[in-house]
This record gives structure tokens, C-alpha cells and sequence, in this order.
């Protein structure tokens, strides 16, 4: 599996006979004519929808005291709770040694505080932490575990607490600083108010219309213009819609709604459709293309490339193995290698599967050829090396191995017992995978 080999290559290119490969135009019509199913249109429809969302609503007017009480209501979006920073030694354990030690760090560090991070270092057995002399940044209630929080929330910046007792142990705690929490003002706030209000209000106004849309189109469904004139929708066409088709919005309920009876032979819209989170979709049919095979001068060109490049490959192969065979021979004009590399499958230095799996499985040394891709490769296979494997690796790689042989061995061996003794297993739970 990690066997290296020493290889150099030469690439036969095949864009290099691209100007030379171009079809007549017999063969182009030949291919056309062979291959009408490569060339065949599905049934599809051209169609126009509107829909109708929150986003529909753009010209919602702004009311100043509405605002303001939004605002109000909603005070808590324009708060920033209270924060606090703090470092702590961790004294792991629920021992009495652990709390003795714990109880005499804390003494020790409510006389001189600026000692705190020299000895969290030396003593904290919280190791992501400790490096940081001890230091948690600032953090908000609720990120703590609650005897933690209680202390550093209730207690003043500069202060030593503890040891506080957690399921992690003792503490003791020092509180480094204090945000206070802080409340935008409403000019302050204002443009993300103004946001926030409009949202609401369009949210507002869809839940209202959401029911008059869908019965619009729905009793007036010989047109989508009532409802693009009421709520001010615009249209949106697309054509070429088959049965498979879908995108953001035309799912497929909307598709098989648009071919159904009465939208495709009828005429009508659709019902309004719920395609997203507060999204109502009606559509209708505005052309039915039956399933068709595309004029040859449409795809005439289409074919021309196509058949241009399949000759550049051919000829690039027969190129390949012509200077192979010059090789084989003893002539090496034609034939100018790269530099060696090492190659494994592993580590494919830029080439292909293809290329790779043909020169791995090469003798050695040998030359040979591959395709890669539109390409063809010469590969002067000159050495082989297995590196040393790992003993646990090749363990398991063994143990793989015998896990993928043995059930087909069991097998082969039952069925002989069977075959031989005419025997039956009654209960196919005692069946082998």
C-alpha cells in the first residue's frame, strides 16, 4: 500500500492536435444522426410567479412614537448585560488536604493580592488557566457554574474570595475588573430600531395578506394580475422548467403543481404555495414545449467540438505509443523525460489515478504509457522502494485483511458441507453476512 517508486514521464498533450482534428461535415451529421437521444429535449414549460413575503413590503412609513414604543417593549435587545473578569487557583479534590491548602493560599492572597498570578502558576491545577496566571477574561451570568458566578457577582473589583467550594474542587477568586451593564439610548438605537420595526411590521402585514393572496389566486385564477396590482408584486419568468427542474424556489411541489391538469391544459395559477419561511409562490404556465430532439444546426457546433477533441485524444495516444514503442526499440530522440520523483498512491505528485495505478503496476524498471484525463503519459518506471512499516500499523492492516477473507472462506467451506451433506439452516439468524 506505501510502496514509492522512482519515476520519470513525458506528457503527449492532447490540445497540441486540437487545429488539426476538426471533423468533416459528414462526420459531424454522422453523429448526429447515430445519437438522437444525446440530443433529446424533455417536455417543458415556460412560466412566470410572483410571491408575496415580508420582503414584499418596501415602503413601510416610519412612526416615531410606534418606535419608541417598540423600544420600550423590547428594551432587553438594546442592553448589554453585566460582565465581569476574574482569575482563580484551582485546589482539585474534595480532601481535607485540598481545602487546608486551598484556605491557606486564600489567606495568604487577601493580604497581598499582587502575588495572585505568581502563584496561580505555580499552584492552580487548572490547566488552561494556570499559564495565564490564573486569568478567565471577562464572562457574563450563566457561563460559570453557580457557587463560582455567586462569588465573583457579589463581590467588588480588587477583591480576593474563597476558597469557594464547586465540583471542580476549592477556589479562590479574584475579582480583576467589572463591565457594567450598559443600555443603548433610543437615538443610539435608532437606525437598528428603525430595522427592527420595519421587520416587524412587514412580518405583521404578511400574516394579514397571507390569506387574501392565497384565495385571490386561487378565485381569480384566470391571471396573476389582480395580485400583482394589490400588493404591488413583480414577475419573474422562466423557461425550460421539466419535471426535474427545481431551485430556491420552484420546489418540487411547485412543479407538480405547474403540471398539473388543470395549470397546464386549463390555463390557471396555482395555488399559493408556501416555498420558505413566510414565502407564498403562485405560478401559472405561459408555454408547453412538448418533448422534442434539438435541430442539428443547433448543436452543430456542440458536435464539432466534441468530435474535434475525441480526435486530439486519439491522436495524442497514437503518438504516445509510437514513442513508446521507439523506446522498446533502443531509440530515445523522440522522448524527452522530466526529472525524477517519487511517486506513491498515497503521495501522487500531480498525476492521475489512472497514471498512478499504471506505472504501480509496472514492472521494474520498465516503461509504459497511460492516459491521464485528455493526456497521455510516458513513464520510465526506474525503481521501487517499500518503506518500513510501522508494527501496531501492520497489525491492523492484517487484521483488516482476515477480516475481509474470512467470511468469504467460511462461506465457501459451508456451502461445500452443505453441498455434501444436503443441509439446510433453519433459522436464518445463524445465517453468515
Amino acid at each position: 500500500m506505501k510502496e514509492e517508486r522512482t519515476v520519470r514521464y513525458a506528457k503527449v498533450e492532447s490540445k497540441d492536435f486540437l487545429k488539426t482534428s476538426a471533423p468533416t461535415d459528414k462526420e459531424v451529421r454522422d453523429f448526429y444522426d447515430a445519437h438522437p437521444d444525446a440530443f433529446k429535449v424533455p417536455e417543458n414549460v415556460d412560466i412566470e410567479y410572483v410571491t408575496l413575503s415580508p420582503a414584499s413590503y418596501t415602503d413601510i412609513s416610519v412612526n416615531v412614537d410606534e418606535m419608541k414604543t417598540f423600544y420600550e417593549q423590547n428594551i432587553a435587545r438594546f442592553t448589554t448585560p453585566e460582565t465581569r473578569r476574574a482569575s482563580h487557583i484551582l485546589i482539585a479534590g474534595d480532601t481535607e488536604e485540598a481545602q487546608k491548602k486551598a484556605q491557606n493560599l486564600a489567606a495568604t492572597l487577601k493580604k497581598t493580592p499582587s502575588r495572585f498570578a505568581a502563584l496561580a502558576k505555580t499552584n492552580s491545577e487548572d490547566p488552561g488557566s494556570a499559564k495565564q496566571g490564573g486569568d478567565l477574561g471577562f464572562f457574563g451570568r450563566g457561563q460559570m457554574v453557580a457557587e463560582f458566578e455567586k462569588a465573583v457577582f457579589e463581590n467588588k473589583k480588587g477583591t480576593v474570595v474563597g476558597p469557594v467550594k464547586t465540583q471542580f474542587g476549592y477556589h479562590i477568586i479574584y475579582v480583576t475588573d467589572i463591565r457594567p451593564s450598559s443600555v443603548k439610548s433610543f437615538n443610539q438605537a435608532r437606525a437598528e430600531i428603525e430595522t427592527l420595526y420595519k421587520n416587524n411590521q412587514a412580518l405583521q402585514l404578511f400574516a394579514n395578506d397571507a390569506e387574501t393572496f392565497s384565495n385571490m389566486v386561487y378565485e381569480q385564477s384566470e391571471s396573476l394580475t389582480p395580485v400583482i396590482e394589490k400588493f404591488r408584486l413583480k414577475t419573474t419568468q422562466v423557461k425550460g422548467v421539466t419535471r426535474n427542474f427545481t431551485n430556491e424556489l420552484i420546489t418540487p411541489q411547485v412543479v407538480e403543481a405547474l403540471y398539473s391538469y388543470d395549470v397546464l391544459n386549463d390555463k390557471r395559477n396555482t395555488s399559493a404555495l408556501e416555498v420558505g419561511s413566510n414565502t407564498l409562490l403562485a405560478a401559472r404556465v405561459v408555454a408547453y414545449h412538448p418533448e422534442s430532439i434539438e435541430t442539428f444546426e443547433a448543436v452543430k457546433a456542440d458536435i464539432k467540438t466534441i468530435l474535434t477533441q475525441q480526435n486530439a485524444v486519439m491522436k495524442a495516444r497514437k503518438v504516445a505509443e509510437d514513442r513508446l514503442a521507439d523506446l522498446e526499440k533502443g531509440k530515445t530522440a523522440s522522448v524527452k523525460f522530466g526529472r525524477a520523483v517519487t511517486v506513491s498512491r498515497q503521495a501522487p505528485n500531480g498525476l492521475t489515478p489512472a497514471v498512478v495505478n499504471a506505472l504501480m503496476l509496472a514492472k521494474v524498471p520498465s516503461k509504459v504509457s497511460a492516459q491521464g484525463d485528455l493526456d497521455f503519459y510516458i513513464v520510465d518506471v526506474m525503481s521501487s522502494k517499500l518503506p518500513k512499516t510501522d508494527p501496531d500499523e501492520l497489525a491492523g492492516l492484517k487484521s483488516q485483511l482476515m477480516s475481509l477473507y474470512m467470511p468469504s472462506e467460511s462461506r465457501a467451506y459451508l456451502a461445500s458441507l452443505r453441498a455434501k451433506y444436503d443441509a439446510k439452516v433453519l433459522n436464518k439468524d445463524y445465517e453468515l453476512p
